[in-house]
């Protein structure tokens, strides 16, 4: 039995690629995260990063 048990109720993917390059968090979100946390009832949210400023709040 583990020490803890871990719980949520939503998924964050954020990703951070240049535009050429092949976009795998967003094709991974939307072909299985997302499905998954609709049957789950769980949120579930995508953030497209073009660099560090773009995560931190202003």
């Amino acid at each position: 039995m583990p020490a803890f048990q871990l719980k949520f109720n939503g998924i964050v993917v954020i990703q951070s690629l240049m535009a050429n390059e092949r976009q795998t968090a967003q094709m991974l979100y939307n072909d299985i995260i997302s499905r998954y946390c609709d049957l789950k009832g769980h949120g579930k949210y995508f953030f497209n990063v073009s660099s560090k400023a773009d995560l931190l709040p202003r």
